[in-house]
């Protein structure tokens, strides 16, 4: 397969640089670990096919999580995926232990909060960043984000009494 823009040595640092966090992306959205496998694939895929200018780091970072994410929701919108049980092993393989203790309580937002969540509080992006990369506006993600602020208070509240 040919690379559309860039070097093959650009791709390989693209791939060693992102591939965890699309990874992790990917198991925080998905049910199995060989689903996180195959969506990871497809968005490197998809990376040699693009456009995108691998010059500027930011930019695509920010692509490689819209991709992802994007994936991901494909993944669950199929019929055999709507049909399947989630599997454990996949948040063990990703997570570490402060991670794993909250991951339970993020799992209980609504997938469209767990994004904005995971992408503010894990990879550390602006509210206007996560707005730019999921096409929301700034203020949608910005209460989404106060919202599951409250609903995880909550229930670590609960967890800890």
């Amino acid at each position: 397969m040919e690379i559309k823009n860039g070097t093959v040595k650009d791709y390989e640092n693209a791939v060693d640089t992102y591939s965890d966090m699309v990874y992790r992306i990917a198991c925080h959205n998905l049910k199995s670990k060989a689903d996180c496998d195959d969506v990871v694939q497809e968005v490197f895929i998809k990376l040699l096919q693009s456009e995108i200018n691998y010059d500027n780091a930011e930019r695509l970072k920010a692509w490689l999580i819209k991709v992802t994410i994007n994936k991901c929701r494909d993944t669950n919108k199929s019929f055999w995926n709507r049909k399947r049980v989630a599997l454990d092993e996949v948040t063990e393989a990703v997570c570490n232990e402060t991670e794993l203790s909250i991951k339970d309580e993020i799992n209980l937002l609504p997938q469209k909060d767990r994004n904005i969540v995971y992408l503010y509080y894990f990879e550390e992006y602006s509210i206007k960043e996560i707005a730019d990369i999921l096409n929301m506006k700034t203020a949608t993600v910005g209460s989404r984000l106060s919202r599951a602020r409250g609903k995880l208070k909550i229930l670590l509240e609960q967890e800890e009494g």
